[in-house]
């Protein structure tokens, strides 16, 4: 499937905002869990920004890749499952 089929696609049949089809989401999730781990408060916005971004430096690049390369398999649940919302499990 090239480009431009895959873009055809998203656009006739899925929708747009899924998270099913949005890896950001599980990235989102993996650096929240992250910042938050052990019910980690912070006073002000600056010790925030501070923990995300040392956080995101940690996750590893193999993760992001996993998640990327889960597309694919997918894109398959969903159109197999007619659009219905699909369970994505991830293991790193």
């Amino acid at each position: 499937m090239n480009a431009n089929a895959y873009q055809e696609l998203l656009e006739e049949s899925l929708l747009p905002l899924s998270p099913d089809l949005n890896p950001k989401e599980n990235a989102w999730g993996l650096l929240s869990r992250a910042v938050n781990a052990n019910g980690q408060q912070y006073n002000n916005i600056v010790e925030l920004k501070a923990a995300i971004i040392s956080k995101w430096e940690e996750i590893e690049q193999n993760q992001l890749k996993t998640l990327v390369n889960s597309m694919p398999n997918r894109l398959f649940k969903v159109i197999h499952k007619q659009g219905k919302f699909i369970v994505v499990l991830l293991t790193f």
